[in-house]
């Protein structure tokens, strides 16, 4: 066992009379795959990446020993890190082959007021002593110096998460005043997934705009994307963009557009549907003037194929742009590309009243 498992772990004090626990930290930060120099690389975390969290005790009698009282408590581990998660330990100490989760258990205790008084684990800590530090002697007849009960609590524990509690419990002197017992806890990192919001979009600010020589006029709901000589239909999507996204660090962000169905025509002279990055009111003016600003054009592919279904367009570089020039929404153009032609070939996308309505999603982690 390493001299200094002490320093990494967190110390749980029991008051005997009151059962009253309280958690210290390590005494030196303990950072998951450390490693010591000249010695064995380790697994331990500290309270610079997680916070043990305990109850107090609940008493029962200890059996077959009137000395002793018996504490049950609930355990807890908090993931302080905001970018990674937390994974089963693979280097040291590490749960037996074929067994995944964060390992925690008691490694040693003490007692005031009682010399050689102290707590032994029960089996509250669900799983047998096992021999963490070596490869010879075993448990099997027995705990032994380096063998100790131990909890599995799952993997992974995602960041700023907090584990479900788990009980686990001791044996303690009656005598004791207090009794101190550390706790070790192992730990892997690995990168934080991003977290995932998937947004709607605006009902007033989603629908198509018609061009032709004698005016224009919008609707709300379907988007209608033509181009024939003379006329023009644009898909238009508005998304409200939450406060919350403007502190964080978005890496991705994906328009999704349902496409429900394309003319022959519009497919056999090799026409697709773009779009635009863009701004405008909302909500959008039936009728009258309305005006659109374009930011980037074109921005993306967006269809050029016949069959229905979801379309995808990566539009992380709009997201970015509306939040860093501190829009509260990202708006988006679908148009037509192509031969211009005298027919009415049309793309038709599923709007905000469709059974498969315009949605955007965001990828993003804490900062």
């Amino acid at each position: 066992m390493p001299a200094d498992l002490a320093t990494a772990a967190f110390q749980l004090t029991i008051d005997v009379p009151t059962g009253r626990v309280s958690v210290g930290s390590p005494r030196q930060a303990a950072s998951a795959s450390s490693v010591t120099p000249g010695g064995p690389a380790f697994s331990l975390v500290g309270n610079d990446i997680v916070t043990l969290h305990a109850t107090d005790c609940t008493f029962t009698a200890a059996p077959n020993n009137s000395k002793q009282k018996r504490c049950t408590l609930g355990l807890a581990i908090e993931n302080r890190l905001k970018l990674v998660d937390l994974v089963t330990p693979t280097t040291f100490p590490k749960p037996p082959a074929g067994t995944d989760g964060l390992l925690v258990f008691p490694y040693t205790a003490a007692a005031l007021g009682l010399p050689g008084g102290g707590a032994v684990p029960t089996t509250a800590w669900d799983n047998a002593p096992t021999n963490f530090f070596n490869d010879f002697g075993g448990c099997s007849g027995g705990k032994t110096s380096d063998c100790y009960r131990w909890e599995r609590f799952p993997s992974p524990l995602a960041a700023g998460a907090t584990s479900a509690s788990r009980p686990v419990g001791f044996d303690i002197d009656k005598a004791a005043q207090s009794v101190s017992v550390f706790i070790v806890v192992a730990a892997d990192v690995r990168d934080a997934a991003p977290k995932s919001l998937t947004l709607g979009a605006e009902i007033t600010g989603c629908g198509s705009l018609r061009q032709s020589i004698g005016g224009q006029g919008a609707s709300l709901g379907a988007l209608h994307v033509y181009q024939p000589s003379g006329a023009i239909s644009y898909g238009l999507c508005s998304f409200a963009l939450p406060a919350l996204l403007r502190d964080k660090n978005i890496v991705g962000a994906t328009l999704t557009l349902f496409q429900a169905s394309m003319d022959q025509e519009f497919f056999d002279i090799g026409r697709t549907v773009a779009a635009d990055w863009v701004t405008y009111d909302v909500p959008i003016a039936l009728s009258g003037s309305f005006t659109i600003d374009f930011l980037k054009t074109p921005l993306a592919t967006v269809t050029e194929t016949l069959d229905a279904g979801p379309r995808t367009v990566d539009v992380l570089a709009a997201v970015l742009g509306d939040l860093a020039a501190d829009r509260a929404r990202t708006q988006f153009l679908l148009k037509a590309t192509g031969p211009l032609t005298t027919g009415l070939g049309e793309v038709v996308f599923d709007g905000t009243d469709g059974d498969n309505p315009p949605s955007l999603t965001i990828l993003y982690r804490e900062r």
